[in-house]
């Protein structure tokens, strides 16, 4: 494995291979904040270009946790951000898409993660559980058909915040296609004061079964440490 592994989940991020989908999976009253956080800076420590679709601001969501925990906005203000739909910016906004139809969001993405994907890239999509519940059935399978073609790609790696209370509610069908299509797929469990991560399938085997839990204040600790 490439780069640094002071902390458990760069070994998640390091061990997908390139050309993978992973789901990242929250029920809502976990801090998925901080996971992201270690993805973004794990990549960031490993000089690969990295990509956030913000869907309806989920990252200002994001940025508001992690802000309340004490980690400047400043340290991901010079993350590329694709925004699909809201209206707070966050991070440096390249390609802002108004309208969240499922067509459109399809034309528009496609020409710039191409652009995107000529180098190492690490493209996480936040919030993209908003656009399922808003989609008729018919567009949130065409949605996930699109996904799809993220799949194989040499110099991409793609994670998929998603969560599943508001999947299971508004989109049912939509989650079990999303576990089938993703080659790794990460839980992460809150419980009183402390938050860990399983992996539940992992297309590299060695990764199967991995599990780590930590008390928050901990895991935000170490978060804002491996950002000084």
């Amino acid at each position: 494995m490439e780069g640094d592994t002071s902390l458990p989940m760069y070994r998640v991020w390091e061990g997908t291979y390139w050309g993978e989908l992973g789901l990242i999976a929250f029920d809502s009253t976990a801090f998925p904040s901080l996971v992201f956080l270690t993805c973004i800076n794990w990549a960031r420590k490993n000089g690969y270009n990295i990509v956030v679709i913000d869907v309806l601001d989920t990252f200002r969501e994001y940025q508001s946790h992690l802000s309340l925990l004490g980690i400047p906005r400043d340290r991901y203000e010079d993350v590329k951000v694709i925004k699909v739909g809201g209206r707070y910016e966050v991070g440096k906004i390249i390609k802002k898409i108004s309208k969240i139809e499922e067509a459109k969001i399809e034309r528009e993405l496609t020409p710039i993660l191409v652009e995107e994907y000529s180098t190492k890239t690490v493209v996480v999509i936040l919030g993209v559980s908003k656009v399922f519940a808003l989609y008729s059935p018919k567009d949130a399978i065409s949605l996930v058909d699109y996904f799809l073609g993220f799949a194989g790609n040499e110099n991409g790696k793609t994670f998929y915040f998603v969560n599943v209370d508001l999947m299971k509610s508004a989109a049912p069908m939509v989650l079990p296609m999303m576990n089938s299509i993703c080659t790794t797929v990460v839980e992460v469990v809150k419980r009183p004061r402390r938050q860990g991560v399983r992996i539940a399938k992992a297309l590299n085997f060695s990764l199967e079964g991995f599990s780590v839990g930590k008390d928050l204040e901990k895991a935000a600790m170490e978060v804002r440490y491996e950002l000084d």
